[in-house]
């Protein structure tokens, strides 16, 4: 019987794995929408994928409420969403550098009860390449992939506060000091004053200044040649993360950072 089994077996053909069909044409959407500049509207998708429009309705609202498709502001066609440009915007040594830091990251974020995240520069604007997310954590937003803002930021302020006067200036050149709540620094004097306050005690602090009740704490992570190149930050609600907690989390934070620094150092060939 055995033998026979093993014959059978030996003389069957490979059978191709089938795809999910769902995530194929999801899959197929998000091409489509990349490779266009004015979007598709509902019957559109249906016949560019060979589907009903129920099945249309059903695939475009699961990518919108995920953030990867958004509607045009006369709300008829859709585009490629947030979510999905974020995304596109990670490189590998991105993703190699926060698989670098994860476990300094993860286990900062339980030692101090907060969510940590890291985060690069691109430009005039910074991206989450790591988030270790603590329980405690009443804003879930902040993906692998999400754009944050400089100004507002301790993510983004730790990022610049380093970065020589011509360069500072170039940033924001092109990038606004957008105003997210009365606390947000919105001159480039008070944002200059501040980051001279980064430096002096090394780490930078946002309180509630890109969202009302959160605060975040920030210390830089420098390379070989003492250049910034990412942020790691712990955040939480103004509730949890107290203002009487800001100099014992900056210990940490700054530990983390400087102890990341050495393991790229040795990292290096």
């Amino acid at each position: 019987m055995s033998v026979m089994n093993a014959g059978t077996c030996s003389s069957r053909s490979y059978i191709q794995p089938q795809g999910i069909p769902a995530v194929e044409r999801a899959l197929k959407l998000l091409e489509l929408s990349a490779s266009s500049n004015v979007g598709f509207t509902l019957s559109e998708v249906g016949e560019a994928l060979g589907i009903a429009k129920s099945s249309s309705h059903r695939l475009i609202y699961t990518l919108l409420s995920h953030g990867y498709l958004q509607r045009t502001q006369n709300e008829r066609r859709y585009i490629l969403g947030t979510k999905a440009r974020d995304l596109a915007s990670i490189t590998d040594a991105d993703l190699q550098l926060g698989a670098l830091c994860a476990p300094f990251a993860e286990e900062l974020s339980r030692r101090v009860g907060l969510t940590v995240l890291m985060g690069i520069r691109r430009g005039p604007e910074g991206v989450v390449i790591f988030k270790a997310n603590s329980p405690m954590d009443e804003y879930p937003g902040a993906w692998i992939g999400h754009h944050f803002d400089l100004h507002c930021t301790a993510m983004g302020k730790a990022l610049i506060a380093y970065l020589p006067i011509r360069e500072l200036k170039e940033i924001f050149l092109h990038a606004s000091l957008a105003p997210y709540t009365p606390f947000t620094l919105c001159s480039r004097k008070d944002l200059s004053a501040n980051l001279a306050e980064v430096r002096a005690r090394g780490f930078s602090l946002n309180t509630e200044e890109s969202a009302i009740g959160g605060r975040g704490l920030a210390a830089p992570i420098l390379n070989h040649i003492d250049r910034v190149v990412a942020s790691i930050c712990v955040r939480g609600s103004t509730a949890v993360f107290t203002a009487n907690r800001v100099a014992s989390c900056g210990k940490e934070v700054i530990s983390t950072a400087t102890r990341i620094s050495r393991e790229l150092l040795e990292a290096m060939p």
